[in-house]
């Protein structure tokens, strides 16, 4: 077999295998078509090739796999061993994607469980952090994380340092001096009222002898019960000084200082005030765990 030498194209950085017979001539880039000379490589993997090099593909991912636990076993994979350890998947007759899978693979099994503990705890903690940090150098990953993280790192930061997050940009409603805006976001605003759903007792109705008129003996009473009624929807906003609630048809204003209690619904976050009725601010179980933390520390 021949063997295959992975180089770094000086020009645009792509990644080029090489035949071995072809090192010392010039090669042209596949990715940018450029000419560059294929010296031999300043660190060479001191990867062998097994005797016998298995058939199916799962195999040859094991010797690649343990491979790849090798060279990180110091914590970090550096720009010269992934081109090693691409080298060593050539050889075994693998393509360049395959290792890519395979490091992938190898940080996910460590880095989902991480994901599905913030998930359940709603924090990201400065020890995850710290993991993270670790496995992406590990790794070689390069991670873009959604809005999810950046709402479990501060539900966190709230909730456990005392942190306040910084206020946002706020061209929207007029405010008060010293006042600022942590959160705006699209919302309905409910609170609960009383229905009759039925009636109970007992009601006879006897003719007086006067036509139109009729005496009533008894008493019906109606069974009522409490509904969460949607009184309009609109734009909600968090300000360390109260909640605003600007609808379509209604308003509302809660001070924070008023505010007793917060609990969290998975579609919706409940306001519980010092008078009158509580409210229901629609939103995602995610938003809705932010803001109740938003409030404890605004509190």
């Amino acid at each position: 077999m021949t063997q295959v030498l992975l180089y770094q194209c000086p020009n645009c950085d792509a990644s080029c295998s090489v035949d071995t017979d072809l090192v010392g001539l010039n090669v042209v880039c596949p990715n940018c078509t450029q000419e560059f000379t294929a010296t031999p490589p300043d660190t060479a993997s001191d990867f062998e090739l097994p005797d016998a090099i298995p058939f199916f593909k799962s195999g040859k991912l094991e010797i690649l796999k343990k491979e790849l636990n090798k060279l990180t076993s110091d914590g970090e994979l550096s720009k010269s061993e992934e081109m090693a350890l691409t080298r060593a998947a050539l050889m075994l007759g693998l393509k360049e994607k395959d290792f890519v899978k395979l490091t992938k693979s190898e940080f996910l099994i460590h880095f989902n469980p991480i994901l599905e503990r913030a998930s359940k705890t709603a924090h990201i903690t400065d020890e995850d952090v710290e993991e993270i940090n670790k496995l992406q150098i590990k790794y070689g990953a390069d991670l873009e994380f959604d809005e999810s993280f950046s709402v479990f790192r501060w539900i966190y930061l709230m909730e456990v340092k005392g942190q306040t997050p910084p206020p946002i940009v706020n061209d929207e409603i007029h405010l008060e001096d010293g006042e600022s805006i942590y959160m705006a976001m699209n919302s309905t605003w409910a609170q609960p009222r009383s229905k009759a759903t039925s009636y109970s007792g007992v009601s006879i109705s006897v003719p007086t002898g006067i036509r139109g008129v009729r005496l009533r003996f008894g008493k019906m009473q109606a069974n009522r019960v409490e509904e969460i009624t949607e009184l309009d929807s609109g734009r909600l906003y968090i300000s360390n000084k109260s909640i605003y609630f600007q609808g379509a048809n209604r308003n509302t204003g809660i001070s924070i200082s008023s505010i007793l209690d917060t609990t969290v619904h998975t579609d919706s976050i409940r306001v519980d005030k010092k008078r009158g009725r509580a409210d229901y601010f629609g939103m995602s179980l995610m938003n809705s765990r932010y803001i109740q933390a938003l409030i404890g520390v605004l509190k």
